[in-house]
């Protein structure tokens, strides 16, 4: 599975928008996100885009696909 956020603006909002809830975490800046190398991957994968999705929604629309996937398997 890979999560992905499509939407640039929603992702900047989201990095500069996080609070700090463990003592000495220190978050990553905007810079920093945008400076991380991404490989693309070369295997089939299912792609769970949250630019649009709380996180129980997209949970959700994950679970549903492996029940369904579950299913067919027996």
């Amino acid at each position: 599975v890979e999560v992905v956020c499509s939407d640039i603006g929603e992702h900047r909002r989201r990095v500069e928008g996080r609070a700090v809830d463990v003592p000495g975490l220190a978050l990553p800046s905007w810079a920093s996100v945008q400076a991380r190398d991404y490989e693309p991957w070369s295997e089939p994968r299912r792609v769970i885009d949250t630019a649009h999705l709380d996180p129980e929604e997209a949970a959700a629309q994950l679970c549903l696909e492996i029940e369904g996937r579950c299913r067919q398997a027996f």
